[in-house]
């Protein structure tokens, strides 16, 4: 028995098997397709990758095969009352990875630890360099005396072969430390393409690589082979000590005991607390790379217990506050001389360094009375004279400082390396600014380290 379709049917049939077809088709090119042709969007791990959308030759990089951001270092800066600027050194070791936008975060702390202000932002993060992250204007009413920093989970991180453009920085210039500092430098772009989004954070340095001061300021666009002039400003003064000599000091403090260092009867006995009070101020104001000895005189001179030159600055500080005018006063005389001796041997004997200057500073109330020598009534002042040039002679700097009135100021100008190395304090109250005087005088001074971070992030 033969089954015979209908025209209706056998259409139907054939419709059917030709829809199937094409769904077996489209499925198979698909599966085609999706299996070998993986991409790094599609919320899968597939292809090469080695993790989810990340990895093998997709740009975005896999957490677990990246290093962690390392922060050197964070401060915190006061701009004025209620203002602050913080700002932390970072070093990224991954090579060939970048991060658009790392998202970080600043908590301001007081003393006590709690956090009184916090700034979220985010950063571009070269690959294998030292890059710095700043937030300047943070305003609270509370005072914070300390800063943190983090990075608010791990960066995206991206592979990239992008390095930003050369630019060079030249002639650093600092003026004005005391009053308001300004940092003037130009940047030179020598590439054959301009530079685009150039942002540049100056920061200063003490001599213990402490960081004093921070500016930042932004370049929209530095043509090729232009050169640009840029200043930095602060509206503090830079602190005396975030400058140092370009050389070590070697350095004797020489300073009068004689009875006539305690005229004002006074317990304790003046004008000699304020002398070492002055001396201690001066002391203070070197850096560590410095070193100091101390020596005093009345009818001889004498080097201070644990004070002969040494880097020890906290020794020298507490010889200068243990000098004593040796009793009775009234027979102690003025062997300036023997001071001068005393110190000259200081800075030539063994301790000494070669490479450091050479710089004495001789601090006296009166007229030199010793040594005597019959006959010649001007001795103690000739002879102070000869020792003095002998010093000179042997490189050392020599600084003389003439306390009071009733002294004899032709002779000190003669005595010192030359008449404007001669320094006169009406009164024991004028000395800590003769000190500072002498401290800006005593060698050429220059900015401590000054580092100027470039920021130039890739266009996306």
């Amino acid at each position: 028995m033969v089954l015979e379709l209908t025209w209706a049917k056998q259409r139907r049939i054939i419709i059917s098997l030709a829809l199937l077809g094409i769904i077996l088709f489209l499925a198979g090119v698909g599966y085609l397709v999706w299996r070998s042709s993986p991409n790094c969007f599609d919320g899968r791990q597939n292809g090469l990758e080695t993790g989810m959308d990340c990895g093998g030759k997709c740009a975005l990089i896999c957490k677990n095969d990246s290093s962690s951001l390392v922060v050197d270092w964070v401060r915190l800066f006061k701009i004025r009352e209620g203002e602050y600027a913080v700002l932390a050194r970072v070093n990224n070791p991954n090579m060939s990875s970048i991060a658009y936008e790392a998202p970080y975060i600043f908590d301001l702390k007081s003393s006590d630890g709690t956090i009184v202000a916090t700034q979220k932002g985010t950063t571009f993060v070269p690959s294998r360099k030292t890059f710095v992250v700043y937030q300047g204007t943070i305003t609270t009413n509370k005072v914070p005396t300390s800063a943190s920093f983090r990075f608010d989970g791990t960066p995206s991180w991206y592979r990239s072969d992008y390095a930003e453009p050369e630019l060079i920085i030249a002639n650093k210039i600092l003026t004005n430390e005391e009053s308001l500092p300004r940092l003037s430098t130009t940047i030179q772009n020598p590439n054959i393409i301009d530079v685009d989004n150039v942002t540049l954070s100056a920061v200063i340095y003490d001599d213990e690589g402490n960081a004093l001061q921070v500016s930042q300021t932004y370049l929209p666009r530095i043509n090729s082979k232009e050169t640009v002039s840029v200043a930095f400003t602060w509206p503090n003064p830079i602190p005396l000590k975030a400058r140092i000599c370009e050389n070590p000091l070697d350095v004797a403090l020489v300073i009068d005991r004689s009875g006539s260092m305690e005229y004002l009867g006074t317990n304790p006995p003046q004008p000699l607390t304020d002398v070492k009070s002055a001396a201690t101020y001066f002391a203070d104001e070197l850096s560590r790379f410095d070193m100091a000895s101390v020596v005093s005189f009345g009818n001889e001179a004498s080097v201070a217990p644990n004070a002969s030159l040494t880097k020890n600055l906290e020794s020298v500080k507490s010889a200068i506050n243990s000098i004593s005018i040796l009793q009775p006063g009234n027979l102690q005389n003025t062997n300036l001389a023997d001071g001068i001796l005393k110190g000259t041997n200081e800075l030539t004997s063994s301790s000494a360094r070669s490479g450091a200057s050479k710089v004495l500073i001789a601090l006296t109330d009166g007229v030199a009375t010793r040594p005597l020598k019959a006959g010649t009534a001007r001795y103690p002042e000739i002879y102070a004279t000869e020792i003095a040039k002998k010093a000179k002679d042997a490189g050392i700097r020599l600084f003389t400082i003439g306390l009071g009135k009733d002294l004899n100021q032709e002779f000190l100008k003669q005595v010192a390396s030359s008449p404007s190395d001669f320094f006169l304090a009406p009164s024991a109250d004028d000395l800590q600014g003769v000190y500072k005087e002498i401290g800006l005088k005593m060698c050429t001074r220059k900015p401590t380290a000054i580092e100027i971070f470039i920021s130039v992030p890739p266009k996306r």
